[in-house]
């Protein structure tokens, strides 16, 4: 897979070019949007049809989101939420796709600040984990996706902040959350 960038505002459905039966990584960040949300999400296209995904992530202000989407995705769509009074505004953004295995290596310790993917290459283990307590009430989850990312489990329970879980082994972890993360092995 070649990597793709692309900068736009308001809504855009845009092309991955993902590598055959691979996972695709695709980083979005809003750039001159500091109080704007959008929802990013996958869409596979073949002969003839087309499949939206739900949005893969919802994403609010400036910080930079990654996410994994499924071998079948071979678009993107950017929706930014705005409000009926809203005029669209002119929130930019930058979605980049590239392969999944450009995704950082899992080390001993792990933070990030929202959305984030890292790659597994060992075998199966136990892991800390513990989301920051101003997000306690939004969407949190630690997922694992399968190295050609068809498999993907639930690895936490949403509802729970902070704890542990047993990462299944090679593959990549989506840490999934609004706000500050981090895993400890």
């Amino acid at each position: 897979m070649k990597e793709v960038s692309y900068r736009g505002r308001r809504n855009r459905e845009v092309e991955l070019c993902p590598d055959p039966g691979m996972p695709t990584l695709v980083e979005f960040q809003a750039r001159n949007a500091w109080f704007s949300a959008f929802f990013v999400g996958g869409i596979a296209k073949s002969a003839g049809r087309e499949e939206h995904e739900p949005a893969s992530i919802s994403t609010w202000g400036r910080k930079p989101y990654r996410f994994l989407l499924e071998p079948r995705f071979t678009h993107a769509f950017v929706n930014r939420v705005s409000d009926s009074n809203s005029s669209g505004g002119i929130a930019r953004w930058c979605l980049r796709a590239m392969p999944a295995s450009a995704a950082r290596i899992l080390s001993s310790a792990e933070i990030g600040v929202a959305t984030d993917v890292v790659r597994c290459t060992a075998a199966a283990r136990s892991a800390r984990y513990e989301f920051s307590t101003k997000i306690a009430t939004q969407d949190i989850n630690i997922l694992h996706f399968s190295e050609d990312g068809r498999r993907v489990t639930e690895l936490i329970d949403p509802a729970v902040i902070r704890g542990t879980f047993k990462i299944p082994g090679p593959g990549y972890l989506q840490i999934e959350t609004p706000g500050p993360w981090e895993i400890k092995l």
